[in-house]
């Protein structure tokens, strides 16, 4: 599941993926984040909180898995970088 904390960011960066032709690249990542460790089972046993980064193509981003109890914690951070040489976006933890 991906939670965008920042949707004018990620709008802005949509228009730059469109400009570039390379949106399909950042969809992508986009999903690979929501659906990180989640088995079908359990489509939300993993979260994903996306913010906008000081990078402007790029986001950070904390993981959160669901306990037992049904609660989300903080599990890990990254971010979904940009690199403009490939023209694509990374995964960084």
């Amino acid at each position: 599941m991906l939670i965008v904390q920042c949707e004018e960011h990620l709008a802005k960066v949509r228009e730059e993926a469109r400009k570039l032709n390379v949106e399909d690249k950042l969809q992508n990542r986009l999903d690979y984040l929501a659906n990180y460790a989640c088995p079908v089972e359990d489509p939300e046993r993993t979260r994903c909180l996306l913010f906008t980064d000081f990078a402007p193509l790029s986001f950070a981003f904390t993981w959160e898995r669901r306990n037992d109890e049904g609660d989300y914690e903080y599990w890990m951070n990254g971010g979904l970088i940009y690199h403009d040489s490939q023209k694509e976006w990374g995964v960084h933890t």
